[in-house]
């Protein structure tokens, strides 16, 4: 595995409304990692996956995409940078009027794809590989959660980004659906080679995917290093979330 780093956070701050959300982050991402980024609700999980998306500006300091200077490059390659980047929304951000064969086709011709002869088949493969192949014409309010949630992450697969961001990709799905969604995504990067951060508050489900995992509170990101280490970190505001949103066993639950 590469170990070549595809984000790079210098002393990254962001402020809402003058409300400090995020103080002095620091941050590298290596290749093909899955970084699973946990903590309280309303700690700032959200706007830094949105600054990592490019769709925030940090209040200050830089960001490094690919080992450009993504906080200084031009409009023109901030978009080139971006179109490297996949983002699934906790919401899936879904076209109600259109069937999940035509969700997948309206996002490959508004980023203009090359041979739009093809986009047929292309979206067909992308649901075939989360496991639609059956739903092509279904429109999502005809689809479960659960298929919700793989027909989201087919679209943002669909123009095979590098870089996969998922925001509470879980949310709102039962325990066995919730474990079969981590699965799919676990499968689909051993195929695709991306790199993937996942925004959770589900301790096992973080446990199941993550490479590393990254907690953020009071304003400040603390890197806990492998699931194991997580588990045993001592600071009393990681024993006290990993614990308290636990109800079972974490290392090693299906």
């Amino acid at each position: 595995m590469t170990t070549s780093t595809i984000y790079k956070l210098e002393q990254i701050s962001f402020s809402y409304d003058s409300l400090p959300v995020l103080t002095d982050i620091n941050l590298e991402i290596k290749s093909q990692e899955r970084v699973a980024l946990i903590g309280p609700s309303g700690a700032g999980k959200t706007s830094l996956l949105k600054i990592l998306a490019g769709l925030l500006a940090p209040t200050t300091g830089q960001i490094y995409l690919f080992d450009q200077d993504f906080t200084k490059a031009s409009g023109p390659e901030k978009l080139a940078l971006m179109k490297k980047i996949g983002l699934l929304f906790q919401k899936n951000a879904l076209f109600d009027s259109m069937t999940s064969l035509n969700n997948i086709i309206f996002s490959l011709t508004e980023s203009h794809q090359p041979h739009p002869e093809h986009y047929k088949t292309l979206a067909q493969n992308q649901l075939d590989l989360v496991g639609l192949s059956h739903a092509y014409q279904l429109f999502p309010a005809e689809m479960s959660g659960g298929m919700q949630k793989r027909l989201g992450i087919a679209r943002a697969q669909s123009l095979k980004p590098e870089i996969l961001l998922y925001d509470d990709p879980t949310a709102g799905l039962d325990p066995i659906t919730s474990r079969k969604i981590i699965d799919l995504i676990i499968d689909l990067q051993s195929q695709t080679q991306s790199t993937i951060v996942v925004v959770t508050n589900e301790i096992q489900r973080a446990i199941q995917f993550a490479t590393r995992i990254l907690f953020l509170d009071q304003n400040q990101l603390v890197d806990l290093g492998s699931p194991e280490q997580a588990f045993e970190n001592s600071d009393p505001r990681v024993y006290q979330f990993i614990r308290g949103l636990s109800d079972g066993p974490i290392l090693g639950a299906q």
